[in-house]
C-alpha cells in the first residue's frame, strides 16, 4: 500500500503559528482519511517555518467504503393512490441525488411496514483521486490565532501566504489546485541555503528534511535521528553562539511519542 505526503508551504510562519499547526496537523489529516473510508498508519506531522508536512503510511490505493441503504419516507406517503409519486418521494430522491425511479419500495425490517429507500453502493475511488479533497480539508482546517485572507480571494484565511502544495502517493505525483495554489511533487527548502526540489517519494521528503535546505522546527511522532545531521546544520547556518543555541533547540525538538 502506498504513502501518502501532503506539504503546505508558504511564507516563513511565526513560532506560536508553527506549534498550533503541529498540534492540529494529524487530527486533521485522521479526519480526513475517515471520513472518505480510508485507513492507513498514524499521520506524523513535521513542520518548519516555510512548511507544514503531514505523512501517513500505507494507505489504501483505493476508497473502502460500504454500500448502505437509506430509508426514506412511508410508502403510502411516498405515492398516491394512482402510483404518481408525492413531493415527498420527489424531495427524497432530491436530497440523494438520483430520480425518484431509482428508489425501491420494501419493508422495514423493525417496524414491518413499507418504506421508500435508496440503495447507495458503496464508494469506490482511487486514492490519487481524493487527495484532492484530503488536501482542502487539511489547509483549510488548521486555525491559527492570527490570520489573513490569502489564495485566490475566495476566503481562504492562513497565518502565512500559501505558496506551494507537494502531494504525493508513492511515486505518483497529485496535480490539482486548492484556493488557487497548485498542488506539484516539487518542494522548496530554506530561502537561501536550498533550492525547489523534486520529491521522488514521500518517505524521501522525511528523509531530506535533515538536509540543509530543510530545518525543521517541530515534530509530532518520532523524528529521524535528529542529532545526526545537527553538527552539519551547524556548519551550514549557524553563526555565533546564541544561533548555535537557537538553531540546536529548535532542530531537536518535538512534540509526541518518542
Amino acid at each position: 500500500m502506498p504513502d501518502l505526503l501532503i506539504e503546505i508551504g508558504c511564507e516563513e510562519l511565526p513560532s506560536s503559528a508553527c506549534r498550533e499547526a503541529i498540534a492540529q496537523a494529524p487530527g486533521l489529516m485522521g479526519d480526513a482519511l475517515g471520513a472518505l473510508h480510508l485507513s492507513g498508519g498514524d499521520p506524523v506531522a513535521w513542520v518548519a517555518p516555510r512548511r507544514i508536512a503531514v505523512f501517513v503510511s500505507d494507505v489504501p490505493a483505493r476508497q473502502s467504503g460500504e454500500a448502505m441503504a437509506v430509508r426514506g419516507p412511508a410508502a403510502t406517503a411516498a405515492f398516491g393512490e394512482d402510483g404518481a409519486p408525492t413531493k415527498a418521494s420527489e424531495g427524497f430522491a432530491r436530497g440523494q441525488g438520483v430520480a425518484v425511479a431509482d428508489l425501491v419500495t420494501r419493508p422495514d425490517a423493525e417496524s414491518g411496514r413499507d418504506f421508500v429507500w435508496f440503495d447507495r453502493p458503496g464508494e469506490d475511488s482511487a486514492l490519487v483521486d481524493l487527495v484532492p479533497e484530503i488536501a482542502r480539508r487539511v489547509l483549510e482546517g488548521l486555525r491559527f490565532g492570527k490570520t489573513m485572507r490569502w489564495g485566490d480571494g475566495k476566503g481562504l484565511r492562513f497565518s502565512r501566504p500559501v505558496r506551494w502544495i507537494t502531494a504525493k502517493v508513492g511515486s505518483e505525483t497529485c496535480t490539482f489546485d486548492v484556493a488557487g495554489v497548485p498542488a506539484s511533487g516539487v518542494t522548496r527548502g530554506h530561502r537561501f541555503l536550498g533550492a525547489p526540489w523534486r520529491c521522488p517519494r514521500p518517505g524521501h521528503t522525511l528523509i531530506n528534511c535533515g538536509a540543509p535546505r530543510f530545518l525543521p522546527t517541530t515534530w509530532s511522532g518520532a523524528p529521524p535521528s535528529p542529532m545526526g545531521w545537527m553538527p552539519l546544520l551547524l556548519r551550514r547556518g549557524a553563526r555565533g553562539a546564541t544561533r548555535r543555541t537557537s538553531l540546536r533547540r529548535s532542530c531537536t525538538s518535538w512534540s509526541g511519542r518518542a
